[in-house]
């Protein structure tokens, strides 16, 4: 029995001796990095092989493209995948907007077919209320106000809504009285009250200063982006099928035979006309024709007939409606199916869209009663006894976008679209250019301010949960229409 007993006691003394030398001296091993190395490895490969064969841009923003393409080449069936692309604009574009179905409506013909860089961008509006913004199933990109509202009772909603990197664009006339706080605040304005002699403007144009006229002054400009998309995106034109047959020229322009042929119009500018004695505003359309795809016939002096031919690639000229001895110059871009695509050219002028809110003097030297309560660009001068105009709140007037093409008696500038950026968001006002009809410029403008104000990250997380996981980036530029650059993240990972 005591030999028994000496037997187990030796038997637990050596097990505690292996468990104690176990925990005083661990056992030695090497764990590598390799799963790390290769993840990121196939992760560089993908990125830079996607590069190499042209299809970096079609991945990095289209989720179904960038799936098919990891699955013929790293995508095991254990793997899952996530990106986020940031600093340049989303391939869908959401906007929240506070009008009415018909402007919705209305705003999805206008921003129909854009691209840019030879990227489809499309924008996808939905009915909002102001005291919550719609977050539009997925999440909105910026909210677009059509129309003035007082917007003080939504300012901390508001202030919520752009701290998450998401913008606004009211589109209104506005004034003194117009002009609450939390319009104030949002979009960073203010307004003066002035008394004085002037006259209204015939144009409205970008910026104009004495270093850099009508242009940004540096990439940091915050004119910078609107301005550069609004002189490199091309505006696309829909068209419509016609029969085949030649195109009636005249001059000495050939008339050609084509067995394609389509039409459509260039719309810029305004003129007035009258029916049954009523005045009528309405944007003047160019007339052309497409033929065969390959090239575009103009009606510049608008008899019906085409006097101008025009190539992809090739600048043109179209004359000023009111001005004959100038004209504007603009590029034709691509010729697609159903669209061209045009782009303007600097300097462009818009007709005058910028609404003054004022009382007047008649001027006894005018005949008449002077201008209506709300007046437009129609080349009149008369007395005003007072107006507002609607300014910067910090008084840099390298805020403005848009200025009229005169300026007060006192040489201030009068704004029609006025820009606010901070790290976080952008937001802009822009004067009511919807009286008298929208012209592909206006229009444009429009667009060029919506790609501003919208958030620049993209990102799909993926589908599972991810245990481990690893993350590289790339720097990726395109140049077809603009100089653009974005940064690219992939992820690879393992749900367990």
């Amino acid at each position: 029995m005591r030999g028994q007993i000496s037997i187990v006691e030796a038997i637990s003394t050596i097990i505690i001796l292996i468990i104690t030398l176990t925990i005083f001296f661990p056992p030695f091993y090497y764990e590598t990095s390799w799963d790390a190395a290769d993840t990121l490895l196939k992760i560089r490969d993908v990125i830079t092989t996607a590069d190499r064969i042209g299809i970096l841009d079609e991945i990095s923003f289209n989720r179904s493209a960038l799936s098919d393409f990891l699955s013929r080449t790293v995508l095991a069936n254990n793997t899952v995948f996530w990106y986020v692309t940031q600093g340049t604009m989303k391939e869908k574009i959401v906007v929240a907007c506070n009008c009415t179905d018909e402007q919705i409506s209305i705003l999805n013909n206008w921003t129909y077919g854009l691209e840019v860089n030879g990227r489809p961008i499309r924008f996808e509006f939905c009915p909002t209320y102001l005291g919550i913004v719609n977050p539009c199933y997925f999440g909105s990109d910026l909210l677009l106000i059509w129309g003035y509202r007082n917007l003080t009772p939504y300012t901390n909603m508001l202030n919520y809504y752009v701290s998450s990197g998401n913008g606004i664009i009211e589109v209104s006339d506005l004034n003194a009285t117009l002009l609450d706080p939390g319009t104030k605040q949002i979009f960073g304005l203010d307004n003066t009250t002035i008394t004085e002699t002037s006259r209204f403007s015939d144009y409205d144009r970008f910026r104009i200063t004495s270093d850099c006229d009508e242009r940004p002054c540096n990439a940091s400009d915050i004119i910078y982006q609107p301005w550069k998309y609004f002189y490199h995106i091309p505006v696309p034109i829909l068209t419509t099928q016609l029969p085949a047959g030649n195109i009636q020229t005249e001059g000495s322009l050939l008339s050609p035979y084509c067995s394609n042929i389509t039409n459509g119009s260039l719309k810029i500018q305004s003129y007035v006309y009258q029916v049954d004695s009523q005045n009528v505003e309405e944007p003047y359309a160019y007339s052309f024709w497409v033929c065969n795809f390959s090239s575009v016939y103009f009606d510049t002096d608008w008899n019906g007939t085409a006097d101008l031919k025009v190539e992809i690639g090739e600048k043109f000229n179209l004359p000023n409606l009111y001005n004959q001895s100038e004209s504007f110059t603009f590029l034709l871009s691509y010729i697609e199916k159903e669209k061209v695509g045009i782009t303007f050219q600097p300097k462009y002028k818009f007709y005058d869209f910028i609404r003054y809110e004022f009382g007047y003097q008649i001027d006894p030297n005018k005949p008449g009663n002077g201008p209506p309560e709300h007046a437009v660009a129609a080349g009149l001068k008369n007395r005003w006894a007072k107006y507002y105009v609607i300014l910067p709140d910090d008084n840099d007037y390298r805020r403005v976008l848009i200025q009229a093409e005169n300026t007060t008696e006192t040489g201030g500038i009068i704004p029609g679209v006025i820009l606010k950026s901070t790290p976080a968001y952008n937001t802009a006002w822009i004067a009511n250019f919807t009286d008298g009809g929208v012209g592909d410029d206006e229009r444009m403008l429009l667009i060029s301010l919506l790609l501003f104000a919208s958030k620049k990250v993209s990102s799909e997380a993926a589908i599972t949960p991810v245990k481990r996981g690893y993350e590289a980036s790339y720097v990726n530029t395109m140049n077809k229409d603009m100089f653009d650059v974005y940064l690219f993240t992939l992820g690879l990972g393992y749900p367990f």
